[in-house]
């Protein structure tokens, strides 16, 4: 069974959107370290970039359940293309973290809708191939973001403004919403204080996520800094080391439908926790700018082989009525991580070398595989017949 054109569409525009954000770090924390020499000023463009979604995510995920998750990913499209027409009158530094803010708040604003859209236009079996799709599709919108930004950069830094608007545009007109096949439940029946009931069971995975999104933020706060004051090198290189994760996440996205789940499970978790330890340690022996992408794109494959079936177990157990709650309260956990790591990095670069850094980060990566293994172990037992129990029960609580 192939997956549904509405799927598509709104699969090309997310996209769109993802490459435009690619397009915009790329070209921004590279333009950054350049003029000001300075880790701490590219460090805060991830950090902006995800602060201002912790005052909307609530919010918004109540609004996932309760509206036509379509409309929301198309005004999220004609945001965004409003945001980066500032870049066309100002350029400086202010407004710089101020369009990197707010268009960052939509995009991911898109992403929970598109995620939670998936269920309403996938079926259960076929969810494995609707999260493979997602992952070729955000690794190759990250490898067209990182070339167009890394290329504009160096050779034609005039014209990016221009080319993120036009991309934004096309997203616009591809995301036009449609009706859903879902039935909008319409009743204030479950509080956001009940939907906690639901992520209690899987707190301390959450907490192991958090650890790792936090540390992988290091390759891209770091990498600028690493590739410019450190193996004194050009754009170019530092391109294709950002673009090595990527390429490798689209290879694992490829072959991750047929193998991931045959390899998912607690040993393969560790396994791969450890892979990436080794990665950020070989970022540091190996310190020639040629070989740099190599590591990237291994980790990135690891990191995608992963993450397919677990993201397909997550949205199949969690019950579509709160999907939306649920997956904006684990993005404010997990993504809340990396605004706080991409400023502790940029801080501990007045302190400590780059080389170092990564070095720490490889090691706490080794230590944080140890839990991974038995949380996972765990957590892939249960199933949504659970959590709606769960959901029941707190419910019948709240009336008693």
């Amino acid at each position: 069974m192939s997956l549904s054109p509405s799927f598509y569409k709104f699969w090309m525009s997310r996209n769109l959107i993802r490459l435009s954000v690619m397009m915009f770090y790329i070209y921004f924390m590279w333009t950054i370290v350049e003029k000001f020499n300075s880790i701490f000023l590219v460090s805060l463009i991830p950090t902006l970039s995800l602060l201002g979604y912790f005052l909307v995510a609530l919010p918004e995920g109540y609004l996932l359940d309760k509206v036509n998750r379509t409309y929301v990913i198309f005004g999220s499209s004609i945001i965004n293309f409003a945001i980066y027409a500032v870049l066309l009158i100002n350029s400086s530094l202010i407004a710089v973290y101020l369009v990197d803010l707010l268009a960052s708040v939509f995009s991911l604003i898109s992403a929970d809708a598109f995620h939670t859209y998936v269920k309403d236009a996938v079926e259960s079996n076929e969810l494995g191939k609707a999260i493979s799709y997602s992952v070729i599709g955000r690794s190759s919108s990250e490898i067209g973001g990182s070339l167009i930004g890394g290329l504009s950069a160096a050779y034609f830094q005039s014209f990016f403004p221009w080319i993120i608007l036009i991309i934004s545009a096309i997203s616009v007109i591809i995301s036009l919403p449609e009706k859903v096949k879902r039935k909008i439940d319409l009743r204030p029946s479950v509080k956001y204080r009940t939907v906690l009931s639901v992520i209690r069971p899987i707190a301390f995975f959450i907490v192991l996520i958090m650890i790792i999104n936090g540390l992988f933020i290091s390759i891209d706060v770091l990498a600028s800094g690493f590739f410019h004051l450190v193996l004194h090198s050009t754009a170019l290189f530092y391109t294709l080391f950002i673009l090595g994760f990527s390429v490798g996440s689209l290879v694992g996205g490829i072959i991750g439908e047929r193998i991931a789940n045959k390899l998912f499970g607690a040993k393969f978790t560790f396994l791969a926790f450890v892979s990436l330890s080794i990665g950020f340690f070989a970022i540091v022996l190996i310190d020639k700018a040629i070989f740099e992408p190599v590591i990237t794109f291994l980790m990135g494959l690891e990191v995608s082989i992963a993450d397919i079936p677990l993201m397909a177990f997550f949205t199949r157990i969690i019950p579509t009525r709160v999907l939306g709650r649920v997956n904006s309260i684990l993005n404010i956990f997990i993504n809340g991580s990396s605004p706080v790591m991409a400023s502790v990095f940029g801080g501990l670069s007045n302190l400590l070398s780059v080389s170092d850094i990564f070095i720490v980060v490889g090691t706490l990566t080794f230590l944080v595989s140890i839990p991974a293994y038995f949380s996972i172990k765990r957590i892939f037992k249960m199933r949504e017949e659970d959590m709606e129990k769960i959901l029941q029960k707190e419910q019948t609580k709240e009336k008693g």
